[in-house]
């Protein structure tokens, strides 16, 4: 069964790289969202393995997508979380804990962190 895992990303570039990788790792499937808006939409609609989401977008960072996520109905309270930008946007693992992060993955998506996280985290 294929793990189903959504990528929260206003970046063109960084989706780009995430769509291309996606290509490379078998047994999953990715969806997409640009905005927060859309992913809300998304995760309310259905349930997914691992969510990854930028930590700055336009419309909010991520700590707050993901508190409205886990808001939401039971599909995606439990879902493991991944933040994605600069290790300097997170002060250590306390931190990514206190706001229901998994863990998180430095921008540019390396391909084999990609790999590794989805292995480790996605149900």
């Amino acid at each position: 069964m294929s793990k189903k895992i959504l990528a929260v990303d206003d970046s063109v570039v960084e989706t780009m790289y995430l769509k291309g990788f996606a290509g490379k790792i078998d047994d999953v499937t990715f969806e997409y969202a640009k905005s927060h808006e859309e992913a809300i939409k998304l995760c309310s609609q259905e349930k997914f393995g691992l969510i990854l989401i930028d930590e700055c977008m336009p419309d909010g960072d991520a700590f707050g997508l993901l508190a409205a996520i886990r808001e939401l109905d039971d599909l995606n309270a439990k879902t493991p979380a991944i933040a994605m930008g600069n290790p300097s946007d997170f002060a250590g693992e306390e931190y990514l804990e206190k706001t229901g992060f998994a863990n998180y993955l430095e921008k540019p998506v390396d391909f084999y962190m990609l790999k590794a996280a989805i292995s480790l985290y996605s149900l």
